[in-house]
């Protein structure tokens, strides 16, 4: 609908409320995006407050109505009904997104989160591709184009309704929540629940990051293209195919290597990919174009050194999967139930606000003569300053990086027993292991370990993350803690006992339960605290 908006106000409707064509189209954006500030609170109240399945689905009519609304707006050509359709299909998006996030974690088990989060990011970057190559092609048909387009728009949200009707029922999260239809209370209510949780507030802004720096990538592609490439617009629609596809790919991959839960140590993976391809696409020498004659993708695939460019950006945009899907499921996994839409809503806030800031800067930078390079160059840079910070603020996610090269790369780690470990509340693991028997033990669990020891070597070095930061803090804050000889009597507090099994070049850690343990056992000095 956007794209087909953009063509018609481009070359069939030059004088729009008065406004030339390139502010139409920049205000077209800014009308779809416009919801998401205004109403996103209330979307997150109304699905914690909603059974899921039934608002899915009553959206999805609305949705119907909409784009049948648009088909006669395209069929007259009526540009300022399609900016009305745009706007709602925005509020349509508010609505619908707290719903679609919200509802993975109530009908897919934890071992199959990140892959439904997988499918969910491929599935939208995907669906966002063909939208936008079908949308301008559609309505370039001569004569008929607008009937093309509404028929494809109308056919699309029917689909889309028929699906919602396969989605199963969930139970409603918080019965008897009021809807407060002034937006301003819970969004601050929200915003600052988020603050107050390290962990969260470090997934809604490694998200709100990903929307920043994809929306500063996507701006620069018709400028890279044209100004510097050469190309014809098949050359931003190749550019665009490569880097859905690509995020596409890599949100796949990172279900894959997630082996069946939510490993935030994938994060950092993404991080570093993303800065070194945007790097090399910064520092890459570009010949001048000097035909002047534009490129179709096919001579442009000819040219020397176009297959490096697309592999870096094919690259970059597979980092983006790698980096969004696993913070994604961090937040559905950490956020209270029966808060989770309204979270989500909020982050859908931050990421709208990432996203208007991004443009501002893009276009400021390129009004102040920045070449695309260059800007290629800073975004990587602030990239690896963001992620350096993220990562520092919740080291976590460092460790699960080491502990996961650890478990899945330099070894295969099976496990027995992990089911005896709490989900939540406190636990001590007692066991005499070694740094890397630590940190193989840190990978393994569902759930952060906090070592009374961590020992030395390398491994020592990494978990140093993870020390505990007193046995009596960490057992009254409901941790896991991990000591090397001694079982404190407190009560309640689960005891398990841990160790590491070789065989061959192979671990496998077994948790079994405290029998053999001496509570009487005095500390290790290491252990005293």
């Amino acid at each position: 609908l956007k794209n087909a908006l953009v063509i018609l106000i481009q070359f069939r409707a030059a004088d729009v409320f008065g406004l030339p064509p390139t502010q139409m189209v920049s205000l077209s954006g800014g009308i779809f995006i416009l919801p998401f500030f205004l109403f996103s609170a209330t979307a997150g109240q109304l699905a914690d407050a909603m059974e899921k399945a039934r608002l899915m689905r009553l959206i999805k009519w609305a949705e119907v109505g909409i784009m049948a609304i648009a088909t006669v707006g395209l069929v007259l050509g009526r540009a300022e009904w399609l900016l009305v359709c745009l706007f709602l299909m925005g509020l349509h998006s508010t609505f619908f997104g707290p719903i679609k996030y919200s509802i993975l974690p109530q009908v897919l088990g934890s071992a199959d989160l990140v892959a439904g989060n997988a499918l969910v990011e491929g599935g939208t970057f995907l669906a966002i591709l063909i939208g936008t190559i079908l949308g301008g092609q559609l309505i370039a048909v001569p004569g008929v184009g607008g009937g093309l387009a509404g028929a494809a728009l109308v056919t699309v949200a029917f689909l889309g309704l028929i699906a919602s009707y396969r989605v199963p029922a969930t139970a409603v999260a918080e019965p008897g929540l009021r809807v407060q239809w002034n937006p301003i209370p819970p969004t601050r209510e929200t915003l600052r629940g988020i603050a107050r949780d390290r962990t969260i507030l470090i997934a809604v802004l490694g998200i709100s990051w990903f929307w920043f720096f994809g929306g500063a990538v996507l701006s620069l592609f018709p400028s890279y293209c044209k100004d510097l490439l050469g190309t014809a617009e098949s050359g931003v629609t190749l550019f665009l195919a490569i880097f859905s596809v690509g995020i596409g790919a890599g949100s796949y991959l990172c279900g894959a290597l997630s082996g069946g839960r939510v490993e935030i140590g994938i994060v950092p993976l993404g991080a570093a990919g993303i800065t070194a391809f945007a790097l090399d696409l910064a520092l890459r020498p570009l010949a001048p174009h000097v035909t002047g004659i534009a490129l179709g993708a096919g001579a442009f695939l000819a040219t020397p050194g176009a297959w490096r460019i697309l592999l870096d950006l094919f690259g970059l945009s597979a980092s983006s999967g790698l980096f969004i899907v696993p913070l994604y499921s961090l937040l559905q996994e950490r956020t209270d139930p029966a808060r989770r839409s309204r979270v989500i809503a909020a982050n859908n806030v931050v990421n709208a606000a990432f996203m208007v800031v991004a443009a501002g800067l893009i276009a400021l930078l390129l009004t102040l003569g920045f070449r695309i390079p260059e800007i290629f160059l800073i975004l990587g840079l602030v990239n690896l300053a963001v992620a350096a910070a993220l990562f520092a603020l919740v080291p976590d996610f460092y460790l699960r990086f080491f502990a996961w090269v650890a478990a899945r790369v330099l070894c295969r780690l099976p496990t027995s027993g992990l089911e005896r470990v709490p989900r939540e509340g406190a636990c001590v693991l007692v066991g005499s292991l070694s740094s890397f028997e630590q940190l193989l033990v840190y990978a393994a669990m569902l759930r952060p370990v906090y070592f009374a020891d961590p020992g030395r070597g390398w491994a020592g070095l990494v978990l140093l993350g993870a020390r505990s930061r007193g046995l009596a803090e960490d057992l009254a804050a409901g941790r896991v803690v991990c000591v090397g000889h001694w079982v404190p009597p407190a009560a309640g507090v689960v005891v398990l006992r841990v160790r590491a099994e070789r065989v061959g070049r192979r671990f496998e850690i077994v948790v079994g339960d405290r029998e053999g343990l001496n509570p009487g056992t005095r500390p290790a000095p290491h252990e005293a605290n």
